[in-house]
């Protein structure tokens, strides 16, 4: 079962995504359960993070999806955000707040139905990080997603989730290498940390060697502010290629380069 939330002020709107759903879950078998929040206030004033995904419009009264979805991220970084609107230059602005996608209005069953491949997959992905824990003669198994961080006293662990907490016995040595494809970061001697739920990084010296600490989804998004301020580097082989394609279509005269064609632009 998906859990759905729809923050979505048209009733029109809401009744098609339901639809959409319920055609998407009768062609590939996926179950949906879905919560309609008529504004974001409600939404988020008692949010848990019981949610899998959320379709929200962006053009809303008292608040647009976007504060909406700025204030989300700071109550839960995993779920996946789709916005649904019929604006559609938000795209920098969607990628700020981890938006998985943009459906425009009015709905296209089509469009949703591409975008739904992919955040599907994303769900069967995450939900597949799942570690398994021996406490006495129970087994639980967790969710890294739900697992806020872990609290190590000698070689008794306590695994703090959302919403409840698990003993086991446990060394941080081992749990450090159990839990390094998921990035948890260590504190100090006693805690490991789940990077999506690290809001700021205050008061500490960092590391010998460590030259800058990034919270998740910041480098790529570094990575993507340089690539729009400098551009990406063009090897001379495809630079002679983009040109003669230029010169092929008619875009610039016989003879230019490719410094001389980006000058031109």
């Amino acid at each position: 079962m998906i859990n759905v939330a729809i923050v979505e002020d048209e009733q029109e709107a809401v009744e098609y995504l339901s639809d959409c759903l319920h055609r998407y879950g009768e062609k590939t078998g996926e179950t949906f359960s879905f919560t309609h929040f008529p504004e974001p206030i409600t939404f988020l004033e008692k949010y848990k993070p019981v949610y899998d995904l959320v379709f929200m419009d962006i053009r809303m009264p008292m608040m647009d999806g976007m504060q909406a979805a700025k204030k989300l991220r700071e109550a839960d970084t995993s779920v996946l955000l789709v916005f649904v609107t019929r604006m559609g230059d938000y795209a920098i602005q969607g990628y700020d707040v981890g938006a998985t996608a943009f459906i425009k209005k009015p709905i296209s069953y089509f469009d949703f139905e591409m975008k739904m491949k992919r955040i599907i997959f994303n769900i069967r992905q995450r939900d597949s990080q799942v570690i398994t824990i021996v406490s006495g003669t129970a087994v639980h198994r967790l969710h890294v997603r739900d697992l806020m961080y872990i609290e190590v006293s000698g070689h008794r662990c306590t695994y703090h989730t959302c919403d409840h907490l698990v003993e086991a016995r446990n060394s941080l040595s081992r749990l450090s290498e159990e839990l390094a494809p998921y990035h948890f970061m260590m504190c100090n001697s006693c805690y490991l940390v789940n990077p999506h739920y690290i809001r700021s990084i205050k008061g500490s010296r960092k590391a010998g060697g460590v030259q800058e600490i990034l919270m998740p989804g910041e480098l790529e998004y570094k990575r993507y502010q340089q690539y729009m301020r400098d551009g990406y580097d063009v090897s001379e082989a495809l630079g002679k290629e983009l040109a003669g394609y230029a010169v092929q279509f008619g875009l610039a005269p016989e003879g230019t380069d490719f410094e001389t064609l980006v000058r031109g632009l």
